[in-house]
């Protein structure tokens, strides 16, 4: 059994081979060098439904949100957020089905992986940015609370800077050192976010208005927030979480399901997941598309590979 996608474009091979290949990239080191690929949605496999456990203090997700493969966590997991009260964190690590409950008061909506193989949690209870060891389970805040902002999606960069959104003020860029940038507030209602490939462009999607608009960055990671240009336009609303394949396709979680756009902003096609919050790559050669929905967990292998977050 298959999933019947919906193509919309003309689904064109994607080639890589005018990027300069940095060696600095964590796309260069999970992707290898630059090639081309087919269409990502050919040979789309069934999509599996995760459910919670049928046991346990939390038989049930309230809403998921912010997945992130670890391939250095026993031998490959999956950690996702539920923003339950108070929120949580799960772990699911494959063969099994079955997720187990990770980490319990995390406070956490997005979630990405810093350098050192940390857990960067938008912590959106807290309103604060907090960085998770994932041995000890210890937090450490990174950006704390002011009061303002209440963070949503996160993405990080080689450099291990990384930025975040917060939907009523704008993005950021938190520097390798620390250092957190103004808000940027070129995009009305921004959550989800990603990188290009070569890590020269960010893409941040409008929640409201079912727009995804990019950004050139300046070699520091900051945001040249002159340079905003619609990159796309989504089929869903609410347009949510975002992840990059290693051709360079963005995915994109809306109302309609998971929406693929090549590098150009041309749609390619929808993956029917229903309303989808979040996605990441993950699973053996990272070619499994994880989707976090309100109430489940899917699974989808692809023959494209992608980016864990």
């Amino acid at each position: 059994m298959t999933t019947t996608v919906v193509l919309i474009g003309c689904a064109q091979n994607s080639s890589l081979n005018n990027i300069t290949v940095d060696k600095t990239l964590k796309s260069t080191a999970l992707c290898g060098p630059a090639s081309s690929y087919d269409n990502p949605l050919n040979d789309v496999g069934e999509i599996v439904d995760i459910h919670p456990p049928s046991t346990g203090p939390y038989p049930y997700f309230k809403f998921l949100e912010g997945p992130v493969w670890v391939d250095s966590f026993d031998s490959g997991s999956l950690f996702f957020s539920d923003l339950g009260e108070p929120a949580r964190i799960w772990k699911l690590t494959p063969p099994s089905t079955i997720p187990l409950l990770y980490l319990e008061n995390s406070g956490s909506n997005g979630l990405a992986l810093d350098n050192n193989k940390n857990l960067i949690i938008a912590d959106r209870e807290s309103r604060r940015i907090t960085q998770l060891n994932l041995n000890t389970k210890k937090l450490t805040e990174r950006i704390p609370a002011n009061g303002v902002f209440k963070p949503n999606d996160v993405i990080t960069r080689s450099d291990n800077s990384f930025y975040f959104t917060a939907s009523k003020n704008g993005f950021f860029h938190v520097a390798a050192d620390g250092k957190m940038s103004k808000a940027v507030k070129a995009v009305y209602s921004p959550n989800g976010i990603t990188l290009s490939l070569d890590e020269t462009k960010l893409y941040v999607g409008d929640f409201t208005n079912k727009t995804i608009t990019s950004f050139e960055l300046n070699h520091d990671g900051s945001v040249n927030s002159d340079s905003a240009m619609l990159f796309a336009s989504t089929s869903g609303d609410k347009v949510d979480g975002m992840t990059t394949d290693c051709a360079g396709n963005i995915y994109v979680g809306t109302t309609a399901g998971v929406e693929v756009f090549n590098a150009a902003g041309i749609a390619i096609g929808i993956l029917p997941t229903g309303r989808s919050s979040n996605i990441t790559f993950g699973g053996l050669n990272r070619k499994t598309l994880y989707v976090t929905t309100p109430k489940l967990l899917k699974a989808i292998k692809l023959s494209v590979q992608g980016l864990p977050n």
